[in-house]
Parts: structure tokens; sequence; C-alpha cells
């Protein structure tokens, strides 16, 4: 089966972001039942959004961990250069090395909820306070990937992703860094993958979050 591989859009939106050390111990869950030793090389960010590393594994190939180019043209689609299998991918749907058919499949988060209070809080739509929303979405997205005990850091980290964007609430310094960038590009990454389909939705009406462009040749 062909991967699915992380695009260039994701990688940059989680790359520093939140400032926690990238894993070394990642491994390629395709090549688990291969028999193929396939290490993490040294191709990926220094620091990443933990989820990040929790969705998508290293290139079964050759071990990077890096984004997918979107607007390639035909040749280079079919080039070596940018075979799939030298791209991360997404582990979350391998199992024991093979493809997780049966898994189940989310189709609306309790961390979309806290996403969606807090754009409308942020915008005077309604009353309260969008950053306690926007923690409480962040938090229970750490929780579903299992990787709650890094949120504190996380949350009081001014570290921006490859986009202008940090993960504190209150530090606005810098361009792509408002609230509501904060808001909804958490709601992407929260989203991903199952119910990505929203962040059309929020691009179409926000132009947000920031994406790699596709351009046709």
């Amino acid at each position: 089966n062909s991967p699915i591989c992380m695009t260039t859009t994701f990688e940059k939106l989680v790359t520093n972001i939140g400032g926690i050390d990238f894993p070394t111990d990642l491994i390629s869950k395709r090549n688990q039942l291969k028999g193929i030793t396939v290490k993490l090389t040294d191709v990926h960010p220094e620091k990443a959004d933990p989820r990040a590393t929790r969705m998508f594994d290293p290139g079964f190939e050759i071990g990077d961990w890096k984004g997918y180019p979107v607007g390639l043209s035909a040749t280079e689609y079919n080039s070596g250069q940018y075979n799939k299998k030298y791209f991360a991918e997404m582990g979350y749907i391998i199992k024991d090395g093979a493809a997780y058919i049966t898994r189940p499949y989310d189709l609306f988060l309790y961390e979309e909820v806290c996403f969606l209070k807090a754009e409308a809080m942020q915008r005077n739509f309604a009353p309260g306070d969008a950053k306690t929303e926007y923690e409480k979405g962040i938090r229970a997205s750490f929780e579903t990937w299992d990787v709650a005990g890094y949120a504190d850091k996380y949350l009081t980290s001014t570290e921006k992703n490859l986009a202008g964007t940090s993960a504190n609430f209150e530090d606005l310094s810098g361009a792509g860094n408002t609230a509501l960038e904060k808001i909804i590009t958490q709601k992407y990454i929260a989203a991903f993958p199952d119910v990505a389909m929203e962040s059309w939705s929020d691009k179409r009406r926000l132009n947000l979050p920031r994406f790699d462009v596709l351009i046709h040749r």
C-alpha cells in the first residue's frame, strides 16, 4: 500500500511550536513485521509538536522525517527524489506492520468544541474567556494522543513554528501569531487526521491556518 505522507504544510505548522525536543527513538510501524530495520536519520526538526511524532513515523525506506511537497509537476512526482517512501508517513493508520483498516474513526472531538468556543469568544460572538477554552482544547488533544505530560511546557512556550505561530496564548509577538491564528492552527492539528475536513471550511472563511499553496503546472 502507498503510504499517506506528511505534507510540508503540516510539517511547518508542527515544527518548533511548543519547544518539545524531537524524540529520537521513532520507528516505522510499517516495518515491524517485515524484519526491516530503518533507523531515524538526522533529517528531522530539533523540536516538534509531540502529537505530530505520534501521528507520523519516519519514512519507511530511508528514515527521514520530513514533509512531502505539494504543487509538483508530473515529472517531479514520478522522479525517485519524490517517491513517497522517503517521507514521513502516517503511522497512526499502521498497526503491527499492516494497514489498520478496522481502527475507530473520529467524527467530532471534544477538543474541537473547545476551539470553536475559543474562536467565538475571541471574536466577541459569545461571552467567556478564549484563553481558557484554547488551553482546554490543547490539553484534551494531548490526552487524545497520550502526550499529556508535555502540555504544561507546550502551553508556556513562545517558540514559534515556521508560520510564526507559538502555542502560548499571551505571546502575540511577530507576524502569524495572533490569537485567532493560534486557535485555528491548534484546531487543525487537533482535528488531524479524521476531522481534518473542517480545515477546508476554516481556510475558506478565515484563510487560516497557513498552508503551502498548490500550484498547477
